[in-house]
């Protein structure tokens, strides 16, 4: 579990680098966040985890979902900023 959540948060680190528009941002929320998203396909394994490792892959799981959370806040300030000075 460890080791998808950390590639989940490798490859979202990749795409939000590559975004420029807020349609892409959005696009990228979606992926990971949203209902059929990456990070609710880690929450639906959860089920597969043994009981006394659910805890500890459950903060696992939220910490990558608020990095992503705030990483795609962080960005989309970015970008209005980088707006704003164009105009």
């Amino acid at each position: 579990m460890l080791e998808k959540a950390q590639e989940l948060k490798l490859q979202f680190e990749e795409k939000v680098k590559l975004s420029a528009t807020p349609a892409d941002l959005e696009q990228l929320r979606i992926e990971f966040l949203g209902k059929k998203g990456s990070v609710a396909a880690l929450m639906s394994e959860l089920r597969n985890v043994p009981n006394d490792k659910k805890k500890e892959a459950g903060q696992i799981i939220n910490e990558v979902k608020q990095f992503i959370e705030n990483a795609i806040k962080d960005k989309g300030v970015e970008l209005a900023k980088l707006e704003e000075e164009r105009l």
